[in-house]
């Protein structure tokens, strides 16, 4: 068993020791952007799952608040139960459904109703979630982590990145004022979809704020065509039962797709493998500009 092996086992047997659960197997699972996921079997026939932190993660994520909104989730029956933290490790509920990146799955009506049921309960639940969501406080820390290791921006980005964060910056000052609690990161891999709903999993990047923000998310990480992202929005909009502000979910996508794009250089300069290419941050970068000019060309204005 080499170093690393051991010390995610050792890490594992810690928090399963603490639960009084004995280990009869250990299966990885494939997925993850920033950590390790692993199907635990238990001697008492039950399984759960353990997640181990990302290496560095601790310097992007406040792990203390993600334990405190995970637990939050669970109370009001969106995210799975936690058995056990520690350093950034945890050991929660195993859910019996599917948790995939596959788009079309959101063709199929029911799948789409659970997940914008569930979006719809998180945002008007009253969980109270620590950490205030900014544009501008995560840009600046994935900015500031790129920096650590990266002397200057590509030539792309930095000819376009004052005015768009001079947008964002007006855009923040204007919505402001908004405490829905947030899953911040809804990648549809995050949604298990079981029998009964869907549950929300993955809670590093939970916050409050705006719930603009997890529907931008879903929209910009799915990669939805014209197509989905219509559906999706209707679906949300019928279990609010009244209408989005388009031109400020554009605003809100733009600044979205822009967040993203030091997010992935970090990743990038620091060798961290993902399951993205390198060239993901221009992608995010080419459609945060498209965005805004279709804003632009709409009339929409701050």
């Amino acid at each position: 068993m080499d170093e690393q092996v051991q010390k995610r086992y050792g890490a594992i047997k810690s928090m399963t020791d603490r639960c009084g659960i004995a280990i009869q197997d250990i299966c990885f699972i494939a997925g993850g952007r920033t950590n390790e996921a692993y199907t635990i079997y238990g001697t008492n026939h039950k399984k759960y799952i353990a997640r181990i932190a990302g290496e560095g993660t601790e310097k992007i994520i406040n792990r203390p608040r993600e334990l405190h909104n995970i637990r939050e989730a669970a109370r009001v029956n969106i995210a799975p139960e936690v058995y056990c933290a520690e350093n950034g490790n945890l050991l929660i509920e195993f859910l019996d459904g599917i948790s995939k990146k596959d788009i079309t799955m959101l063709e199929n009506a029911e799948t789409l109703d659970k997940v914008t049921t569930q979006l719809r309960n998180l945002h008007t639940s009253g969980a109270e979630f620590q950490g205030r969501f900014s544009f501008l406080n995560d840009y600046n820390v994935y900015r500031a982590d790129y920096f650590t290791v990266a002397s200057e921006a590509p030539a792309e980005l930095a000819q376009v990145e004052e005015e768009i964060v001079a947008l964002i910056t007006r855009m923040e000052e204007k919505y402001a004022g908004a405490n829905a609690p947030l899953h911040g990161d809804t990648a549809l891999q995050n949604f298990m979809i079981c029998k009964d709903r869907a549950y929300l999993i993955d809670w590093e990047y939970s916050s409050s704020g705006d719930y603009y923000l997890d529907l931008a998310n879903f929209v910009i990480l799915n990669d939805l065509t014209p197509e989905l992202e219509k559906s999706f929005l209707r679906s949300y909009e019928d279990k609010m039962q009244g209408k989005l502000d388009y031109g400020k979910f554009l605003l809100f996508k733009m600044a979205v797709s822009f967040m993203w794009v030091y997010w992935h250089l970090g990743r990038l300069v620091r060798n961290i493998q993902i399951d993205y290419n390198e060239s993901h941050w221009k992608k995010c970068l080419n459609k945060a500009i498209a965005i805004k000019e279709q804003w632009q060309t709409l009339g929409y204005s701050l």
